[in-house]
C-alpha cells in the first residue's frame, strides 16, 4: 500500500501521514481517540472479528456503499463482485459495507519436508497425529516441534480451526454461543498445551 501512496497523492491532492503501530497499540490508540471524539485519524486498518460489531455500535465506522455507487468517485472498471463472499461478508455489517476487504486470514500448517521423509512420515491429517509429529520432532533447545500464536487476542485468528477438529465452533444452529461447550473447551486445551508442551518458551 505504502508504494502506491504518492499515486494516490496525486491522484487525490490529499496528503497522507502513515502510522504504523504494533497489532494491540495501535488498536488500543484507537480505541481512546475516537471514545475522545478525535479526528486526527481519517482511515485506519481494522481487525473485524475482533472490533466490526464494537466500532460499527459506536460509530466508529464511515460506510463507503455510497463511494461505490458514485462514478466520480470509484472507476467503473472497479467490481465489487470480484470479492468472494466471504470477503464481502467480513467488511459487511447490518447490510452496510465499512470498508474494503484488504486480506483475509487463513490456516494452513507448515512443516520441515525434509524432516518427515527422513523419519519416513506422512504430514498430519488430524490432531492427534499433528500431536505426536510434534513430540517427535521437539528437541530443545534445537528443535521445537511446534508453533502458533498464543499472546492475547493475537490466536484468535487461529483457533477456529481446532474448535472444528473438536465438534465445536462459535455458535450452535439457533445462533446460541457455545463457547463454553465441550469441544471448545477441549480445543483451547489442546492448542494451549501444544504450545506448552512442544513450542518455544514464551
Amino acid at each position: 500500500m505504502q508504494k502506491l501512496f504518492p499515486e494516490f497523492e496525486k491522484l487525490t491532492g490529499i496528503k497522507i501521514n502513515y502510522e504504523e503501530l504494533p497489532e494491540n497499540n495501535a488498536r488500543q490508540k484507537l480505541l481512546v481517540e475516537f471514545s475522545a471524539g478525535s479526528s486526527s485519524v481519517d482511515v485506519f486498518a481494522s481487525s473485524l472479528h475482533q472490533e466490526k460489531r464494537q466500532y460499527a455500535k459506536s460509530g466508529f465506522y464511515a460506510y463507503v456503499d455510497s463511494y461505490l455507487q458514485d462514478t466520480k468517485l470509484t472507476s467503473p472498471e472497479f467490481d465489487y463482485d470480484d470479492f468472494f463472499k466471504g470477503a464481502k461478508d467480513s467488511v459487511t455489517v447490518n447490510d452496510k459495507l465499512l470498508g474494503m476487504p484488504t486480506n483475509m486470514d487463513t490456516n494452513c500448517t507448515y512443516y520441515r519436508k525434509d524432516l518427515f521423509d527422513a523419519a519416513g512420515m506422512k504430514p498430519p491429517q488430524n490432531m492427534e497425529e499433528l500431536e505426536a509429529a510434534a513430540k517427535k520432532f521437539h528437541n530443545p533447545p534445537q528443535m521445537f516441534g511446534f508453533v502458533a500464536r498464543g499472546q492475547k487476542n493475537s490466536n484468535a485468528t487461529q483457533i477456529d480451526p481446532y474448535f472444528r477438529n473438536f465438534g465445536g465452533g462459535y455458535f450452535d444452529q439457533a445462533g446460541n454461543p457455545i463457547l463454553d461447550g465441550e469441544g471448545d473447551i477441549k480445543a483451547v486445551q489442546f492448542y494451549a498445551d501444544m504450545l506448552r508442551n512442544y513450542g518455544p518458551q514464551g
